[in-house]
């Protein structure tokens, strides 16, 4: 007989040992047991078609969107592959490809969106001041977080998994930062322009970074002591990121991910060839990055990442 919890907690422990990031990892083990208490909550056997469609239908009524549901059915059936191939479960996989959200009405249901942060909200990022609300005592770490995201287009967890010596200084064609933990552990070189480098480097003289810290260590960390130096959460990072917005332009709800957004749309308006702005963002496929494009809305149709930032923001910060 199949044990599901059982199958699930061997399924978990396999995931952590190939080095799965922890965001990720949590998004699994979530997933995985509000299914199974769903199943138990309906008296509803785990291994068949029947539940998952029904779990499928529960998520719909919910209001979950169709992306949603197709990551949540993607990872119930990668769980169940698993189960599989252990021999703990004799049977097909129920997750059928039937059930699995198709992928045009996907890309229909993501609407473009109604507004981006714009120059005039980017330059009053690029400022020096601080602006009111916003702690003396973190401020140059907080700005340094905000710029690296606007100017480097980095994903929540690529900024929190920055190191020091990730970092390259120098002039336009020569600064650059290494991501090496991408999506699916994918590596990339992302701009580092001049604005980003020097908001970088008065949070490095600032005293925030414990100074007895590695360049191998965390770049935008928490902390008082290099002993209780740590990453910040996902939550944490976006927390900021909207709180630190929202003081100094207004613009309310801006999570971490707002700001690749707004990389986006900049780099596109700016004449970054699409290709370019694929290569900066990670993506896999350009058919992603257009699509990315079309619900940025481009306002003009060549420059590169560096320089578009340099020459638009002067190194005070301020517009030129």
């Amino acid at each position: 007989m199949f044990n599901a919890e059982q199958a699930m907690n061997l399924y978990l422990a396999d995931l952590r040992t190939n080095d799965m990031t922890p965001d990720t990892l949590k998004t699994y083990s979530v997933t995985l047991r509000a299914y199974l208490s769903f199943c138990e909550s309906e008296s509803l056997p785990a291994a068949e078609t029947a539940s998952v469609a029904a779990w499928k239908a529960r998520m719909s009524e919910n209001g979950n969107k169709l992306v949603t549901i197709s990551m949540r059915l993607n990872i119930l059936r990668l769980y169940f592959d698993f189960s599989i191939r252990c021999r703990l479960l004799q049977a097909e996989n129920p997750v059928i490809p039937e059930l699995m959200p198709p992928r045009k009405k996907i890309r229909a249901e993501r609407k473009p969106y109604s507004h981006l942060m714009g120059v005039e909200e980017m330059s009053a990022l690029f400022a020096s001041d601080r602006p009111s609300g916003v702690h003396r005592a973190n401020f140059h770490r907080n700005k340094a977080i905000i710029l690296t995201l606007l100017g480097c287009g980095l994903r929540n967890t690529e900024l929190r998994s920055l190191t020091l010596s990730d970092l390259f200084f120098g002039p336009e064609d020569e600064a650059k930062i290494l991501v090496r933990s991408g999506k699916g552990d994918k590596f990339r070189i992302v701009p580092f322009p001049e604005p980003v480098q020097e908001a970088v480097s008065e949070y490095l003289e600032s005293g925030y970074r414990p100074s007895t810290l590695s360049d191998d260590d965390i770049l935008f960390g928490t902390g008082t002591t290099a002993e209780n130096w740590r990453m910040m959460s996902d939550e944490n990072l976006s927390t900021l990121c909207k709180r630190y917005i929202k003081s100094a332009t207004g613009f309310d709800n801006a999570r971490s991910h707002a700001c690749r957004h707004a990389f986006a749309s900049f780099n596109l308006t700016h004449g970054v060839p699409m290709a370019e702005i694929q290569s900066m963002l990670g993506h896999s496929s350009i058919t992603t990055t257009e699509h990315y494009a079309s619900l940025l809305r481009p306002t003009a149709p060549t420059a590169s990442g560096n320089k578009v930032f340099n020459d638009l923001f002067a190194a005070t910060g301020n517009m030129v």
